[in-house]
């Protein structure tokens, strides 16, 4: 069963002003802005989840049209929380309810602490779902919004980290 959500919103925003001491405008914007109104016909799912890495053998592996995100590679010692895994393989979201099947991504958050000491790469199996490196390089936090609105067929996200590191996730989808 989907989840009832309102108030939905999708805002992306990168903007700066460029100074001109010389020509017709002495500060040009650039940049651009992305905002999308939701409704429950687009998205009816938000799940959380966050991957605590021990080490750099770890691959964690979220499966898109479960919810379900397991171990795969690296022993068992990388800590999985908010994807509630239940014994048949069921992901649950925050109410305790088992996430349905579901047939399209909307949108993923995927976020790292400044603490984060090691990078963190999220591989899709498809094109929809790219490859993105956050690096730990600095000392504030990193994150990246990706809108794929694609379909789940078949499709998964591994990650995996260059050593000990944490991982949030948020995801919106449509059942």
């Amino acid at each position: 069963m989907a989840q009832s959500l309102t108030s939905l919103s999708l805002v992306q925003q990168l903007s700066a002003k460029v100074g001109s001491a010389t020509g017709i405008q002495s500060s040009i914007p650039v940049g651009g802005t992305n905002s999308t109104t939701l409704s429950s016909s687009d998205a009816d799912i938000i799940h959380a989840f966050k991957i605590q890495f021990q080490d750099s053998s770890d691959v964690v592996r979220w499966t898109c049209g479960t919810g379900v995100v397991t171990q795969t590679a690296g022993g068992t010692d990388a800590i999985i929380t908010g994807a509630g895994q239940g014994a048949a393989g069921a992901s649950y979201d925050a109410a305790g309810v088992a996430i349905p099947s579901l047939t399209t991504i909307v949108a993923i958050y995927y976020e790292i602490p400044a603490a984060n000491s090691s990078n963190i790469t999220a591989t899709g199996s498809n094109t929809f779902y790219g490859t993105i490196q956050l690096s730990s390089s600095g000392s504030t936090q990193r994150s990246a919004l990706l809108v794929p609105q694609a379909t789940t067929i078949g499709a998964h996200v591994d990650f995996s980290c260059s050593g000990a590191a944490t991982l949030d996730v948020v995801y919106l989808a449509k059942d």
